[in-house]
């Protein structure tokens, strides 16, 4: 039914947020501060392709196949992807940024007395 079909897109966006969050993480993590907009823009514009396209293509399969066929198929599609990045993804390593020292005593003073 329509409200299932709706429920488990809401699942499936579940899923999304985490992994957006992942690859901005590593893109930060991965590229120099003076190219980040650059690169996040370019990721931005091929996240937007790749939707694009896959709304074509799934239209299409789901003309020629069915909608369940086309359900089953990109979920086992995604479940595929995901083994993949657990094999080939790897994280940067990132050595800790120790915070400077506090003000006088290791407190902070926030008072604003001049």
């Amino acid at each position: 039914t329509f409200s299932f079909i709706i429920a488990m897109g809401f699942v499936v966006g579940l899923g999304l947020v985490p992994a957006q969050s992942g690859v901005a993480t590593m893109m930060q993590m991965a590229v120099p501060d003076l190219k980040r907009g650059r690169v996040g823009s370019s990721l931005n514009a091929f996240s937007t392709a790749a939707s694009l396209i896959s709304m074509a293509f799934a239209a299409l399969m789901g003309d020629l196949i069915g909608l369940r066929t086309v359900y089953v198929v990109f979920g086992l599609f995604i479940c595929l992807a995901g083994l993949l990045c657990t094999r080939l993804v790897v994280e940067p390593k990132v050595q800790a940024v120790e915070a400077p020292p506090a003000a006088a005593g290791g407190k902070l003073d926030i008072s604003q007395e001049g």
